[in-house]
């Protein structure tokens, strides 16, 4: 699958992506990250979502928190559905603490 490095990139190429954020189309979003991650969001989510749990677990709050924070924000709805709730806590609890 992906390494850290690759979802860390796909998601600050992706945060300026518009199309992503406002579901308009714009030519403007032709780069790879903001590609690969329209194709692949949900590929790209389970993976920051697991990673976050991995990191969170051993201790990398911070690196979970920045990992996962930007893939959450690329949606714009579905937030009641299982993998949003629970990635909304995970969120939560890692600005908690």
């Amino acid at each position: 699958m992906f390494g850290p490095n690759a979802v860390t990139i796909v998601a600050k190429g992706a945060a300026q992506c518009s199309r992503l954020r406002t579901g308009w189309k714009s030519s403007a979003c032709s780069s790879t990250p903001c590609t690969f991650a329209e194709n692949g969001i949900d590929d790209v989510f389970a993976y920051a979502a697991n990673m976050a749990r991995l990191w969170r677990d051993q201790g990398k709050r911070n690196e979970a928190r920045d990992l996962l924070a930007p893939v959450y924000g690329w949606f714009t709805e579905g937030f009641d559905t299982l993998d949003l709730k629970e990635a909304k806590k995970l969120l939560d609890e890692l600005q908690r603490k």
